[in-house]
């Protein structure tokens, strides 16, 4: 579980920041970005995986779809057995569940992935505002700061 968690940070932040691809996705705080994990059946057809989830750009909602291959590694952390890695980014809440009950999902789920797919596990997370964690850094580097003056002030005073 943990080796697993690690690999899906690791492509969340690649995928997330556009690393795999010439365009840069600009993610916004309050879409919701939907990882798969995906294990394919021995006789599964790569590509014809990839081509049919490609498919689901079109269902309204989604953002976009991100789509690695898992990078081996000897990093104990690191879980290197799945075969895909999805990153889909919705709109916000409601589109993830509307995409869940769409038909062009439905038919990739009994088209692609029960024929397919293996095992797959998926995590959803809202997109948090890094600019305010941020701001709040800048906030505490300033109040050191004017706490350090206040310091030196009341030194100055008593010599």
């Amino acid at each position: 579980m943990t080796k697993t968690f690690f690999a899906l940070l690791i492509g969340i932040v690649c995928f997330s920041t556009g690393c795999a691809s010439q365009t840069l996705l600009q993610v916004r705080p309050g879409q919701i970005q939907h990882v798969v994990v995906v294990w394919l059946k021995p006789e599964a057809d790569r590509h014809a995986v990839i081509r049919s989830i490609q498919t689901l750009r079109e269902v309204p909602g989604v953002i976009d779809i991100r789509v690695g291959q898992k990078l081996a590694s000897d990093r104990q952390v690191v879980d290197s057995t799945y075969d895909l890695m999805l990153v889909f980014t919705f709109e916000n809440e409601q589109a993830l569940r509307d995409y869940d009950r769409s038909p062009q999902h439905q038919e990739v789920v009994e088209s692609v992935i029960k024929p397919y797919v293996a095992r797959f596990i998926v995590y959803d997370a809202s997109v948090v505002d890094y600019a305010m964690g941020q701001q709040v850094e800048q906030d505490l580097e300033q109040f050191r700061r004017q706490s350090l003056e206040k310091q030196r002030k009341f030194i100055d005073r008593r010599s």
